[in-house]
């Protein structure tokens, strides 16, 4: 396979050739019990890892077992601080969007009462940009 298939190939392709090699708990395979699939594995694994930081993150002239532990371990991590930021990110948002809820609340009572007392006054025209200048800002924190 050459070293451009995951780049290059088609995502089903890519699939179907990892189906065949990674295990599937749920049809119970594990990983052929061959060190040279093992090795050839972890190789690539270290050898993506280091390409993608652009350095020598990952020592390929280590022994096998060492290349798949520090593949192994990369990958951990990455998953994990992955994961963790997703969920920094979730809240944030989450956080941000309570807050324009908020605004907006108080964006729209401001504009009711500013809009009846220009009413009250009978400043039309100056009622009207308001009410222009607040369906602006709506639309923003509806966005």
């Amino acid at each position: 396979m050459p070293s451009t298939f995951a780049e290059t190939a088609p995502i089903e392709e890519v699939i179907t050739k990892f189906k065949k090699i990674v295990p599937n708990p749920r049809e119970n395979r594990s990983i052929v019990a061959e060190s040279d699939v093992h090795r050839k594995i972890c190789t690539k694994l270290a050898e993506a890892l280091n390409k993608r930081y652009d350095m020598k993150v990952i020592d390929l002239d280590a022994e096998p077992a060492e290349i798949c532990k520090k593949a192994g371990e990369l990958l951990y991590s990455l998953f994990n601080g992955l994961h963790t930021e997703f969920l920094t990110i979730a809240a944030d948002v989450t956080r941000t969007l309570s807050n324009l809820e908020v605004l907006k609340k108080y964006v729209d009572a401001a504009n009711q009462r500013l809009v009846a007392e220009l009413n009250k006054k009978g400043d039309a025209g100056e009622a009207k940009a308001l009410e222009n200048l607040y369906n602006l800002l709506a639309t923003e924190i509806d966005r």
